[in-house]
């Protein structure tokens, strides 16, 4: 599970490492959701970080998926609406 983090990590990678995250933080919630926020939030601010914009309805998605598990129904959009109009501008939709 850790691979690609770990070589992202080492080498420098922000943006896959952020991508990692996103992906763990996603799987850490199928068994505590609350983890699972905690780690979306970071993962998502350094996606963000890295001024990737093309696949920001698939991180938005995650973390909204995460925030409805951990029973945080108002985070979850709050995870969807900088996203709602960018994402279809790239062919991306909700």
């Amino acid at each position: 599970m850790g691979s690609c983090r770990e070589a992202a990590a080492h080498d420098g990678y922000k943006y896959w490492l952020a991508r990692s995250d996103l992906i763990l933080a996603w799987h850490t919630a199928a068994g505590a959701a609350a983890e699972g926020l905690r780690q979306v939030r970071e993962a998502l601010g350094n996606y963000r970080g890295t001024g990737a914009g093309r696949a920001a309805v698939f991180a938005a998605s995650l973390a909204a998926d995460i925030a409805i598990r951990a029973g945080c129904p108002d985070e979850a959009l709050s995870f969807l609406a900088p996203v709602k109009d960018a994402g279809s501008r790239q062919g991306e939709w909700l």
